[in-house]
C-alpha cells in the first residue's frame, strides 16, 4: 500500500497503480483531482482523495496528511518536498 502526499494530476500514483501497488493519493487542489479523476482507468487501484482546498498551501497539506493513520501503508510518497 501506498500513500502519495501532494499527488498532483497522478503522474507517479497512476504508474505505482499499474505496477501492482494499492494506491492512496492526497491532493489539495480541484483543478488536479479533475485531471487525475480522467485518467484513472478502471483496473487501477486508486483512492483520490481532495484535501484543504485550493490554494491552502504546504502547511495545511502537512496537517491533513497528519491525520492520516500512515502505519496502514507501506510506502509514504512525496514528490515534491
Amino acid at each position: 500500500k501506498v500513500l502519495d502526499i501532494g499527488a498532483g494530476a497522478g503522474e507517479y500514483s497512476l504508474q505505482l497503480a499499474d505496477m501492482g501497488c494499492d494506491v492512496t493519493a492526497v491532493e489539495l487542489a480541484e483543478a488536479n483531482i479533475a485531471a487525475f479523476r480522467r485518467k484513472i482507468r478502471p483496473e487501477q487501484k486508486i483512492d483520490l482523495r481532495l484535501i484543504g482546498t485550493t490554494g491552502a498551501g504546504l502547511s495545511q497539506l502537512k496537517m491533513a496528511s497528519a491525520k492520516i493513520n500512515v502505519n496502514r501503508y507501506d510506502i509514504l510518497f512525496i514528490a515534491f518536498l
